[in-house]
């Protein structure tokens, strides 16, 4: 991913992260395990490169947690698959911003999501002087329909059109999230 990119990928798919295989590594007690399962957006750690030997939380995962639980509020629940004992955060040397996955088990709360991680996005980009920096982001939203499935909406590109694209994607979504089985979604549902 460079800044030089021509512009955003966005697509949705069927997803295949195993959100049980997630919690179950995360470590820490069973209570700790139960109470990840019970939340309505939860951060995964992201496969960040070709080299990384297992999942890890990207540098700034702690800034988004605390945003959106600001933001959805005291009826939401939010949390990270971060224990202590086996929390892993890699920082990169770039302009280029990745993300932790966001785990969305009700779909309704995706453009809120969507929202905040938006404006986590614009407040990392703004640079010394007040002059916003370039660059791009990488990120994956997991998200369960309404009647069946886990999808994943994936983007990458330039961060200042991360909200409006995925916003987009998630307008054009609409019939979908009601689908009976992610199969039903075809090429046509993809844009760039």
């Amino acid at each position: 991913m460079t800044a030089k990119d021509a512009g955003p990928i966005c697509f949705v798919e069927s997803s295949s992260i195993d959100i049980e295989e997630m919690i179950d590594s995360a470590g820490g007690p069973p209570e700790f395990k139960a109470s990840l399962r019970e939340a309505s957006v939860l951060l995964l750690p992201a496969k960040l490169s070709n080299k990384d030997i297992r999942p890890a939380f990207p540098s700034g995962t702690p800034q988004i947690l605390r945003m959106l639980r600001r933001d959805l509020g005291d009826k939401i629940t939010v949390d990270a698959a971060l224990h202590d004992d086996n929390y892993i955060e890699i920082g990169f040397r770039s302009i280029d911003v990745f993300l932790p996955v966001i785990y969305v088990a009700e779909s309704v709360l995706l453009p809120l999501v969507i929202s905040t991680i938006g404006s986590y996005i614009a407040n990392s980009r703004k640079g010394t002087r007040g002059k916003t920096e370039r660059g791009n982001i990488k990120s994956e939203i997991i998200f369960k329909g309404r009647t069946c499935g886990e999808f994943s909406i994936k983007y990458e590109g330039p961060a200042d059109t991360y909200k409006e694209v995925n916003l987009q994607q998630i307008r054009e979504l609409g019939a979908l999230l009601d689908a009976e089985n992610p199969e039903d979604l075809d090429e046509d549902d993809e844009s760039t």
